[in-house]
């Protein structure tokens, strides 16, 4: 019996912590960044912890699954700024869908979760990080779009947006899976792999897409701003002239409302970003270079915020980019109105009964 006990597979031993809840930070080739979900950190589900959690999931998953469902569907939505909407939304969706419920599971039923915990912990981080980087490609199209508007139509083909949209999604796995390849190692070099690709993940995934987003918006801002101005001045002119005066006005002024509906959709998906992982981030570097003692609360709240950004940026474009919200106006509006024609058309038969009735009625006297 004691040969057997002893001969317990190592993934066994993580279920153990699971249920005893030890910190799976203290042991060798588990990762510190930012977006490791793992469950054992903590020991029983928290009452306010995990509903916020799951209600968080579920929005995600419904929210963004209204968008991909919009763009699919809508042939108006078929555009190249959508794409990478829709390929954003997929990610926010697959997060949603992925981490919350499969924490619950091995919460839930530890004896049938026996992955080791650096492979869950790179599951949960995959879509997360994918999210990042479609937020890097959209950021990118649109800063194409605003600051190269000639060489935007050119360049901007077929190839090239399933060749970023591509990238987005086999990049990060490429960074998350890496560091399966000494999961079998000593203990002492999965430490200092480990130690590597925390620092690699911290630059990669938290630090330079941060930089990039906001330095990208601010050119963006600044050149949305200068071509508002002379718009405005070119509309000026334009009321002098004869002709074609009215036609490129509205030309004018359609385009100043893109440019305008782009910078306050980046603007709030940025700035949501960033707050969302200025905890994770400080967590990260505390943790790796043992600067300081990172609190349960601390680890709570920042994974809650990552989850947040997920689940978050459907609205934004619902409510801030005008051909989606048009498009989720008349999805809403079109049941409401087939019930509308569903009750005339009853009133209508039955009417047309009662009036063939009465008629019979009179033929009988």
């Amino acid at each position: 019996m004691a040969d057997s006990s002893s001969a317990r597979p190592k993934c066994r031993q993580d279920v153990l912590n699971l249920v005893h809840g030890r910190r799976a930070l203290s042991q060798p080739g588990v990762d510190e960044m930012s977006t490791s979900y793992l469950l054992s950190e903590v020991s029983l589900p928290d009452v306010v912890y995990w509903p916020l959690k799951s209600v968080i999931a579920l929005v995600a998953v419904l929210g963004n699954g209204v968008v991909m469902w919009l763009i699919c569907t809508r042939r108006r939505l078929h555009c190249t700024a959508n794409w990478f909407v829709l390929s954003l939304a997929s990610a926010d969706f697959c997060t949603g869908l992925i981490v919350t419920p499969s924490e619950l599971f091995c919460l839930w039923k530890a004896q049938m979760c026996i992955w080791p915990l650096k492979v869950r912990a790179s599951f949960y981080n995959y879509p997360i990080n994918v999210s990042i980087y479609c937020l890097c490609v959209l950021t990118f199209d649109r800063y194409f779009y605003v600051l190269r508007p000639l060489q935007y139509t050119r360049c901007m083909t077929s190839k090239l947006i399933v060749g970023l949209i591509s990238t987005s999604w086999m990049f990060p796995g490429i960074l998350n899976f890496g560091s399966l390849l000494w999961l079998e190692a000593p203990n002492h070099i999965q430490e200092e792999a480990d130690k590597v690709h925390i620092l690699t993940l911290i630059f990669l995934v938290s630090f330079l897409p941060s930089i990039f987003l906001v330095y990208s918006y601010t050119r963006i801002l600044f050149a949305a701003m200068k071509q508002r101005r002379l718009s405005a001045e070119h509309i000026t002119q334009l009321r002098f002239n004869e002709g074609n005066a009215a036609e490129s006005r509205r030309n004018q002024s359609r385009r100043r409302r893109e440019r305008s509906s782009t910078v306050k959709v980046l603007g709030a998906v940025i700035a949501f970003f960033v707050l969302c992982w200025i905890p994770s981030v400080c967590r990260a570097v505390c943790g790796t270079f043992h600067l300081c003692n990172v609190s349960e609360a601390l680890v709570k709240s920042s994974r809650l915020l990552i989850l947040l950004n997920s689940g978050i940026n459907f609205v934004v474009y619902a409510f801030l980019k005008k051909d989606i919200r048009k498009e989720l106006y008349y999805a809403c509006k079109r049941p409401a109105r087939r019930s509308k024609e569903n009750i005339l058309l009853v009133e209508r038969s039955s009417r047309a009964s009662s009036e063939s009735n009465r008629n019979s009625i009179r033929v009988v006297r």
